[in-house]
Parts: C-alpha cells; structure tokens; sequence
C-alpha cells in the first residue's frame, strides 16, 4: 500500500496551482525517450508524448553563431556520427550531424531548441518540460523562444547553479520563468533560495532523499509549494520507494513501463 504522501501536497490545502490536479505522481521522460530512440532529438520527444509521459527532459546547449540546441554530452561523439567539442561549433557545422547514430531510423538532426519548443506547442495536451541549462549563461535568447511559442508556462529552467536564477529574477527582473534546481543533497539554505527566487521544485538524485527531506521541502511554504523531482529511478523498487516517499515527479529512462506500473496500480491512487 502506498503512503500517498505526495497527494497531500497535490490535493490538499497546499495544492500546487502550477502542476494539474494528478491523482498519481507525474512522469518524466529523461532525455525524451532515450531507450530505443536517439536521445535530445524530436524524433524520441514525439514518441515520448505517444507514450503519454507528463513531462520530457533536455539538454540545452549554445553554438558559436548563437544558436541553441539540444545534446547531452559536452562533445558529438558519442550521440553522433561526427567529433568534438559542440560548444565550439556553428549551426552550419552541427546540422550535418547525424544524431541517430546506432539506430535506423536513417538522418536523424541534432535539433534546435526553438524545433522541441515547437512541438510541445503543438501537442493536443500539455506537456511540461524540463531544460537543463549546461553553458547557456545569457536566458534572454531562450525566453524570446519560450514566448515565441507560447509554452513559458509549461517549460522549466533547470539550473546547476544560482546564478543565473539570480540574474533572472534580480537583473531582469522576470517573476514568471519557471525556474528548478539541481540540489546535491540537503542544505539549509535550500529553503531561503527557493522563496526568495521562487524556484517551482528541487531536482534531487534518490541516494540523497528520505521521508523528513521530502516533507520539510514540501512544508518551505505554503503558497506555490516546492515540489521533489527524483532521477534516476529505473525499476518498480525503485519506483515504489519514491512514490511512498511523496516525491511528486518521477524521471526515469523507461517512462513506458513506469506509467503501465501507475496505470496497474491505479486503484491505489484513488
């Protein structure tokens, strides 16, 4: 039997208005669908969407001419047929890559943000994404994008650091991106950052969450709470693990089988 937990934040009298009123915890596709599709492409985000997921996550990258795409790895090689540093090239260089390298699926491009964007403003349903920010260190290029297609309200930075969370919310003075951080176990100033720069969840690995962590975030206020994001979490003891726990969002490289596990255990959530 599950604790259920997370549905005191969700439905209770600290209902968290930036998420839908789930009956279960929300699912995340790390890096779109990354088990049997090439990864960061559009290709797997669309197969990621099929599959019903309630969020997908990427990886955010910056060329030398500006332009802003999506790949994990700090070079090419692994992901693609070509080599290098990425961050050291210009769209021209990067759009002949084939990104579905190992798969045959024939050309598959290493796509632009602004592509990804695209199709999550024209999914039939929302779909909230997760950008993980790596040498972006100027946000106005991605907000223009965000706002081009209408999907700010659906699309979170994910930040490794404060900085730019700072520079947003201080410089820029900009209360409505939504902003999440990566946090590498607890700390007490985790609760003075997320009020004072209104961060929406806390991205945290499993090894470092339990039961009071969870529930001391939950409780860092009760407007617009904090929610608990967990990776990586790959099977059912896993998967079970958290969901007692009370996180909220669960991100998982096999997000197929973590929602048929949900969709079974659905009386559970009722």
């Amino acid at each position: 039997m599950f604790a259920l937990n997370y549905c005191k934040v969700l439905h209770g009298d600290t209902f968290l208005p930036r998420l839908p009123e789930y009956s279960r915890p929300q699912v995340l596709a790390h890096r779109m669908l990354a088990t049997g599709f090439p990864e960061n492409t559009t290709l797997s985000l669309r197969e990621a969407i099929k599959a019903g997921v309630d969020w997908v996550e990427f990886d955010v990258k910056l060329l030398t001419d500006g332009t802003i795409v999506s790949l994990h790895d700090g070079t090419v090689d692994r992901t693609t047929d070509g080599h290098g540093d990425i961050t050291q090239m210009d769209y021209e260089q990067v759009r002949q890559l084939d990104a579905g390298k190992g798969y045959n699926f024939g050309f598959v491009p290493i796509p632009k943000v602004e592509d990804i964007l695209a199709e999550l403003a024209a999914c039939d349903r929302i779909v909230r994404a997760e950008m993980h920010i790596h040498n972006l260190w100027e946000p106005e290029p991605l907000i223009e994008l965000l706002d081009k297609y209408g999907v700010r309200d659906r699309c979170y930075f994910n930040l490794n650091a404060m900085i730019m969370g700072i520079y947003m919310r201080e410089d820029l003075h900009d209360a409505t991106s939504l902003l999440s951080l990566n946090a590498q176990g607890d700390s007490p100033e985790l609760q003075d950052l997320c009020n004072t720069y209104d961060l929406a969840y806390l991205c945290i690995p499993v090894q470092y969450l339990n039961d009071d962590y969870i529930n001391r975030i939950h409780a860092f206020r009760k407007t617009n709470p904090v929610f608990v994001q967990c990776y990586p979490v790959s099977d059912e003891p896993g998967w079970l693990r958290m969901i007692d726990m009370g996180v909220d969002v669960i991100q998982t490289d096999f997000p197929e089988a973590l929602i048929e596990y949900l969709d079974d255990n659905a009386s559970e959530f009722s």
